[in-house]
């Protein structure tokens, strides 16, 4: 009996052994697996869900990248963390590291650069290659966006609005990827001192997001455009330019140079007439007065924006063609008939051939139509140099660059960059959409509060207590 028991203890005890060994080497296993296989999000707000953009620029990583988390012990955004390190598990080229900025202050970057990272905000990234650095704060990872029903409320009862948090951590990594691994960036000079705006937030958003190095550039204090110009944007000048500035604009456009310039009937038909005088030179012929649109196939549903034809044709506007583009205060012109060999324009954006243009006019006074016919709102003109491709892009509405482009939507801004690409020759373009990481609250009036107030705490425990006694009967009564 005695050395049965004991025969039964061993066997418990391997038994015992085999099972704990068993569980220790799949635990072991389990946490040799990549985190992308044993963490999951269970908030629904897919953070750690990457678009195929981003898996299409890591997988083409073939050098060195390091991402480093800077953050206090303790202070750690482990949804953040968990994200960077994704990126890692996609191309093993890239190698994450954390550094706490209180043990190291500072630390050399693969590029050989000395951050200092007390001037950081807490979970904020640095991507680095062996060319460059690109810093990320946190304050551009994670932004709080208002919607109007909550700026309403804001404005018209003084309540706080929460806003939603978006996530905007995957366009800003695989950007700046993006931007450390470029063997050089376009750099896009915006002219200055002709009352020139600065482009729309959501423009100027996409333009850093896209890599474009920008400066400004004044016409009037230099001889020549910088060597380092891929492109010149005039952005809704106020004031005309000067024949000097005009005869430099020509010939860097001539000698292969790219040109962009977007005017406002506000200013521009005023008198512009050296930069009507570049225009021409490029085979673009400006027409009096603003653009009135009568096809109401291309107007919007309000009769407040003009709804434009984009060109199929080019590459430009091809893409967006089955896109809106509304447009409000646009002038417009002509393509000339008479173009030298070394001169080609292509139609970008134009009315319908029910349109007309005409002068500013008194209330209740009819239209004095100055011209009818097709208008064109947006052309390239490609210029043939002995190396290399010159070209002239002209849009005629402020719609396309300025702050209407938020409230107006539709694809003003992608056009834009889209021939900002193309005039660089810049093959990447990166925009990939914020995800929300927080909801916003819901708002309701004072009626609708006080009807779901009375519905819940009266009329609905009043109904279950009428049920509920009325359920007491039927069973009193069998």
């Amino acid at each position: 009996m005695k050395n049965k028991r004991l025969k039964i203890g061993s066997y418990t005890i391997i038994l015992s052994a085999i099972v704990i060994a068993t569980v220790i080497i799949i635990n072991m296993a389990v946490a040799a697996l990549p985190s992308s296989l044993r963490v999951f999000e269970t908030d629904g707000y897919d953070i750690y869900e990457m678009s195929k953009q981003t898996e299409e620029i890591v997988k083409g990583v073939n050098e060195k990248i390091s991402i480093y988390l800077i953050t206090e012990e303790g202070n750690k955004d482990e949804k953040l963390s968990e994200f960077i390190n994704r990126y890692s598990q996609l191309n093993n080229k890239i190698t994450v590291s954390i550094v706490d900025p209180i043990v190291h202050p500072s630390v050399t970057t693969i590029s050989g650069t000395n951050q200092n990272l007390t001037k950081l905000t807490q979970n904020s990234i640095i991507v680095s290659s062996t060319v460059r650095d690109k810093v990320i704060s946190k304050d551009e990872i994670y932004k709080v966006e208002y919607s109007d029903e909550e700026l309403n409320y804001y404005y018209t009862m003084g309540v706080t609005p929460t806003g939603t948090t978006y996530f905007y951590g995957e366009d800003k990594i695989s950007s700046a990827i993006d931007y450390v691994l470029a063997s050089s960036l376009p750099t896009l000079y915006f002219t200055v001192g002709h009352g020139e705006e600065e482009p729309g937030a959501t423009l100027e958003y996409y333009i850093e997001a896209d890599n474009f190095n920008t400066a400004e550039l004044s016409l009037m204090r230099t001889e020549s455009v910088p060597s380092d110009a891929s492109c010149i944007f005039i952005n809704l000048p106020s004031k005309d330019i000067n024949e000097t500035e005009l005869e430099l604009l020509k010939e860097y456009v001539d000698r292969g140079g790219r040109l962009i310039l977007v005017s406002d009937i506000g200013s521009y038909d005023g008198g512009f007439k050296n930069l009507k005088a570049l225009a021409a030179h490029f085979g673009m012929d400006s027409l009096e007065g603003s653009v009135t649109e009568t096809d109401t196939s291309c107007l919007s549903a309000d009769g407040l924006s003009m709804m434009p034809i984009l060109s199929e044709s080019d590459s430009i506007t091809a893409l967006w063609a089955e896109y809106d583009l509304p447009l409000t205060s646009a002038a417009g012109f002509t393509v000339s008939d008479d173009l030298p060999d070394s001169l080609s324009v292509t139609k970008l954006i134009t009315t319908s051939d029910k349109a007309y243009t005409s002068a500013e006019h008194n209330v209740g006074e009819e239209d004095k139509k100055l011209y009818e016919g097709e208008c064109v709102l947006g052309a390239i003109a490609s210029v043939s140099a002995k190396d290399t491709k010159g070209a002239f892009v002209w849009y005629t509405s402020p719609s396309m660059t300025n702050n209407d482009v938020d409230e107006l939507g539709g694809a003003s801004v992608a056009v834009v960059l889209t021939t900002l690409q193309s005039l660089c020759e810049k093959d990447s373009d990166i925009s990939i959409a914020a995800k929300a990481v927080s909801a916003a609250s819901l708002m309701i009036d004072e009626n609708d509060s006080n009807f779901w107030s009375t519905l819940m705490t009266t009329l609905v425990p009043i109904g279950i207590l009428l049920i509920g006694l009325g359920v007491r009967y039927t069973r009193r009564s069998r």
